[in-house]
């Protein structure tokens, strides 16, 4: 109660969960106790997985398990703590589309999950897009984790020159080995234009719709693979690693952080911004 100056009912209400701590109170916490918050939210409690390191199941597409369910969950607290945090930080780097943005979109955001389904499972085992039925508590946890980053202080994205040209060849080869139908590849394309048009403006306004300001950037140089980067507080951060098609590891280790925003301000200083500037790049990526 001295530590967080609050009268004796308020931290009882806050321990019986009916008023939820603020990240504040959370951070003073944290501190006063020497307890990372990594380990306030959960994510970094032993799983059972690699130390530092927590890997989401190759299946858990068609068969989540509850440890994965677990690792979104802990996801979704994390990132609430970006409302009340100043520091706060997300950096994305990749040659594919955050999934920040994909996930309104029913057709594009079952594409991603096709060809990950794809390049995780046998042959003999490969779905067509109309048979990919994500879970809906998975959607829902995906796409509650990745509004909440939308609140971020800061935010950077660097795409790779070819992002969208990749995507379009990802769609024709689902296209042509008959796992995408002709009506589904014209959902595809009205909601691949409609993206397009969101990050544009998202682009031009420099800010999501939450009011945050985001600096977009094209990378003059390739990016060969997709990573997150995100930063809550002077002692909280976390890097996600994606080996296949989604965003698959989760790493706490210091020097992986470390490395990942070495590399994040690398490309930065090798790319050019399109966020309030950059306008004939701009029209031209997009």
């Amino acid at each position: 109660m001295e530590v967080l100056s609050l009268e004796r009912e308020a931290v009882y209400r806050r321990i019986r969960e009916e008023v939820p701590f603020s990240f504040g109170e959370i951070a003073i916490l944290a501190q006063t106790f020497h307890i990372s918050l990594d380990n306030i939210v959960g994510i970094g409690a032993d799983t059972g997985r690699a130390s530092g390191c927590l890997v989401m199941h190759m299946n858990f597409l068609n068969q989540p398990q509850k440890e994965d369910y677990d690792i979104l969950e802990a996801l979704v607290f994390y990132f609430k703590l970006i409302k009340g945090s100043p520091y706060s930080e997300f950096g994305f780097i990749g040659n594919t589309v955050p999934q920040l943005f994909y996930l309104n979109y029913e057709y594009l955001y079952k594409l991603h999950l096709l060809k990950w389904d794809f390049q995780t499972n046998n042959p003999e085992r490969r779905k067509p897009l109309k048979d990919i039925i994500p879970p809906e508590r998975l959607k829902e946890l995906n796409t509650s984790y990745q509004q909440e980053i939308r609140h971020s202080t800061k935010s950077s994205i660097i795409f790779d020159r070819n992002t969208f040209r990749t995507l379009v060849s990802d769609i024709l080869f689902f296209y042509q080995v008959r796992l995408i139908t002709k009506e589904e590849l014209i959902k595809l394309k009205e909601e691949l234009q409609a993206l397009l048009e969101e990050i544009n403006q998202v682009a031009i306004t420099g800010a999501f719709t939450t009011g945050k300001p985001v600096d977009i950037y094209i990378s003059h140089l390739n990016i060969y693979t997709t990573n997150l980067y995100f930063h809550i507080d002077t002692i909280s951060s976390l890097a996600m690693l994606q080996s296949f098609a989604l965003p698959d590891t989760i790493s706490m280790e210091e020097t992986t952080i470390k490395k990942m925003k070495i590399w994040l301000d690398s490309f930065q200083r090798s790319s050019i911004q399109i966020s309030q500037s950059g306008e004939a790049q701009r029209i031209h990526f997009f």
